[in-house]
């Protein structure tokens, strides 16, 4: 055991395959070699076996605009799961008439690892804009519903947004 500034002698054990930290006679943290587990979780799967958090670098690569200001671009990856956020604006140049696309996800997503996220763009653009991650890509793009029988969805092209910002919040795999 050890003292945690003269409050509770706080029990763990330590071995050289695993390490386990006790309150009240109760198992609360693991750490072995599938990562780190809570409250007495022994399945592999459960672990926690990746964390990082940074910034990313979203860059124009079909649409027609020719560049933008990056305000914040963020991520937080957490096992598999990838959340991103960015905010550009000041789009530079002239959408044209090519599918609206960014690039630069800190990750590739999986392979059929479509996501759907929320996109605000501001000013100009369709209506229920949504973006998603492309296939084992770094890729985004934009699409909106298709209101016909025969298509599911219809994608955003460049010229259909004004050049002011896009907003960006997606989880991904």
């Amino acid at each position: 055991t050890f003292n945690d500034a003269g409050n509770a002698n706080v029990p763990f054990r330590l071995r050289a395959s695993e390490h386990k930290f006790f309150i009240s006679g109760t198992e609360r943290v693991r750490i072995d070699n599938d990562g780190l587990k809570f409250n007495g979780d022994t399945a592999a799967n459960n672990a926690l076996d990746d964390y990082e958090k940074g910034s990313w670098t979203p860059s124009m690569h079909s649409g027609g605009w020719t560049g933008f200001v990056v305000n914040r671009a963020d991520y937080v990856k957490i096992g598999q799961l990838v959340f991103v956020q960015c905010f550009v604006a000041a789009l530079t140049g002239s959408g044209s008439g090519a599918p609206l696309e960014l690039s630069g996800l800190p990750f590739n997503a999986l392979t059929n690892g479509y996501a759907a996220g929320s996109v605000d763009f501001g000013e100009g653009g369709v209506k229920g804009v949504y973006s998603r991650t492309e296939t084992n890509s770094n890729k985004v793009t934009f699409f909106y519903p298709s209101e016909g029988v025969t298509s599911s969805r219809v994608s955003l092209k460049g010229n259909q947004i004004g050049d002011a910002y896009i907003i960006l919040g997606l989880t991904y795999v």
